[in-house]
């Protein structure tokens, strides 16, 4: 038995897709927004 269970070969992730490199610089983006949001919050608490 298969350990796979699909037809076909498999494709291999390399990462160099421009979509995903656009997405990934998004999520870093988004990211370091929320912690100087986070940093600035917790400055404005005296925390």
């Amino acid at each position: 038995m298969s350990e796979c269970g699909c037809s076909g070969p498999q494709k291999t992730f390399d990462g160099m897709s421009v979509e995903y490199k656009r997405i990934l610089w998004v999520v870093i983006a988004l990211n370091a927004t929320m912690f100087f949001v986070e940093m600035a919050a917790g400055q404005l608490a005296g925390s």
